[in-house]
């Protein structure tokens, strides 16, 4: 029992609050430039279908509160793909034509903020999966996201998987 006396002030010490960095000066790590030790980076587009980046005037139903993505290394002016918030339909260019899907689903993580959310748009050609986690709010009405598009050729089954950045907001 005397030892046990003992050890809680070493137990405070240990776990004591050390040196506290005062409020403000708050650091943070680096970003992440390397994949984790024995991880194999995905490279940022993979697969058999050809695609084409839009400008924002090039998308025709994509507008108010929209989702937008472009290539993880592209510029925020040249989308691969966006859709509406909600039930409003999503745009790309693949497979050499211009493609409006419709929403098949949304499936949020439950409990979870940021998320990931995944969103399912198809047409009678294609399907596309988007899953998405929010990386941080920029202000009450936009997020930066990051996350992956996955375009399928329904009758090939050829598939298109880009690593993306992208905005949500109104």
């Amino acid at each position: 029992m005397k030892t046990l006396f003992c050890l809680i002030p070493l137990l405070f010490f240990a776990c004591g609050p050390g040196a506290e960095l005062p409020p403000g000066d708050v650091e943070s790590a680096p970003p992440a430039t390397q994949p984790a030790p024995g991880a194999t980076p995905q490279p940022e587009v993979s697969g058999d279908i050809d695609y084409s980046l839009l400008t924002p005037g090039q998308l025709r139903e994509v507008e108010g509160c929209t989702y937008l993505f472009w290539p993880e290394n592209g510029t925020s002016d040249r989308y691969v793909y966006g859709f509406n918030y909600g039930e409003g339909p999503a745009e790309g260019f693949f497979g050499g034509a211009f493609q409006t899907l419709e929403v098949v689903s949304e499936e949020e993580t439950e409990g979870s903020v940021s998320g990931p959310v995944t969103f399912v748009h198809e047409n009678d050609d294609y399907q596309v999966t988007t899953t998405v986690t929010r990386e941080r709010q920029i202000d009450n009405e936009l997020w930066e996201l990051s996350g992956t598009v996955v375009v399928r050729d329904r009758a090939s089954g050829k598939t298109l998987r880009i690593r993306v950045l992208g905005e949500q907001g109104c």
